[in-house]
């Protein structure tokens, strides 16, 4: 008996230890937006837009997007709110999040009123028509920006020539379901490791003893 609690005691702690993050962390991975992927097209281009998900730091929350273009892919941090973007930087081996001086323009999460200022990119827009569900942005240069509203945001579905060509919506449990396969896959296999090993040791040390 005591064998067996000498043996059974550190491997629950392992079966714990396996899991537990799983347990913790599930639920704190929620979709950002109520997309995923964005693609946007012209006579010439394509870009794509990912969302990778969202880090949350000193109170604030930020989408990880992953742009696509010419076969070449950039990864960076938009702020929730005010649609900063952020790269993250490396300085004295510390990573932190360098704000880039650029507005994402892929989306708002509140529609601006009539004749608003707003940052777009490196530069501003003035706002030219506002209906229920979309409205539009002159820029800097005269360029125009179309946003339709998707879920609880706008998305903008026209800049200039580029058109959004198509985009991939999430579920709004998608995050947690993937979690937790993966915590349905590693518990059992955990606890069937643990077990088939804590049965080998007993037999080991009954052939000792």
């Amino acid at each position: 008996m005591k064998h067996m609690l000498k043996i059974f005691i550190p491997s629950l702690l392992l079966v714990l230890a396996i899991v537990l993050p799983f347990l913790i962390d599930y639920e704190t991975e929620k979709p950002p937006l109520p997309f995923m992927r964005l693609v946007y097209s012209d006579n010439n281009t394509e870009l794509v837009f990912t969302m990778k998900g969202a880090i949350s730091v000193n109170g604030s929350k930020y989408v990880i997007v992953e742009k696509e273009f010419d076969r070449r892919s950039i990864r960076y941090f938009v702020e929730q709110g005010t649609r900063k973007i952020y790269y993250l930087i490396m300085d004295n081996n510390e990573q932190y999040l360098g704000f880039s001086g650029i507005y994402t323009i892929l989306w708002f999460t509140e529609p601006p009123k009539i004749n608003d200022t707003v940052p777009l990119l490196d530069h501003y827009g003035m706002v030219i028509k506002v209906t229920e569900s979309s409205f539009k942005i002159r820029d800097y240069y005269g360029i125009e920006l179309s946003y339709k509203k998707v879920g609880n945001v706008y998305v903008l579905s026209q800049y200039g020539e580029l058109k959004l060509k198509s985009i991939v919506l999430q579920k709004k449990d998608l995050f947690q379901n993937k979690r937790l396969e993966n915590l349905f896959f590693i518990l059992p296999l955990s606890i069937l490791i643990t077990i088939t090993s804590a049965i080998l040791l007993l037999r080991v040390l009954h052939l000792r003893t």
